[in-house]
């Protein structure tokens, strides 16, 4: 999978790393969807470019 994200951000793909916190599964850590704030922030950085 890293390979993955690697390529794709080679290629000026931009991914945002997903956040901490409870998942589905209700086991906590790394995997679950950035919040809303932080995704529209990342988008406003991208356009005023």
């Amino acid at each position: 999978m890293a390979e993955n994200i690697a390529r794709l951000r080679g290629r000026g793909v931009e991914i945002i790393d997903s956040a901490d916190g409870q998942l589905a599964n209700l086991e906590t850590g790394r995997g679950r969807l950035p919040d809303a704030q932080t995704i529209y922030d990342r988008c406003l950085q991208l356009v005023r470019v």
